[in-house]
This record gives C-alpha cells, sequence and structure tokens, in this order.
C-alpha cells in the first residue's frame, strides 16, 4: 500500500486528544487518524450499500 503525504489542520482539542490517545496506545498520531479515517470510510460505504440496495428493492417493487 503506497503512502501519500497530507498537511491538515485540526483544532487544539483534537491535537490534544490525539496527542492522549498516541501516548496511551503508542500508535503514532498518523497511525491513529489512518485508522479512524479507515474506520469512518467504512461506516459510509457501509451506509452507501445500504441505501443502494434500499433503491435497487424498490425499483424491484414496481
Amino acid at each position: 500500500m503506497g503512502m501519500r503525504r497530507v498537511n491538515w489542520t485540526i483544532t487544539e482539542r483534537q491535537h490534544r486528544a490525539l496527542k492522549r490517545l498516541s501516548q496511551e496506545t503508542g500508535l503514532s498520531i498518523s497511525e491513529l487518524v489512518r485508522r479512524a479515517i479507515d474506520k469512518y470510510i467504512g461506516l459510509v460505504g457501509e451506509e452507501g450499500q445500504e441505501r443502494e440496495g434500499r433503491v435497487e428493492q424498490r425499483r424491484g417493487e414496481r
């Protein structure tokens, strides 16, 4: 898997929380962010698939 460098702006609160989680878990802030993004993409993807399924189901009912 290739990696891309990105530069994002986050709030002070978000940064403090990420630093704390990083210290607690031993994971880098970058790894925490990657995992959070993957989890979000999974959630959105599941919701999207559910919506598509409902649309297809409605089409079949016509």
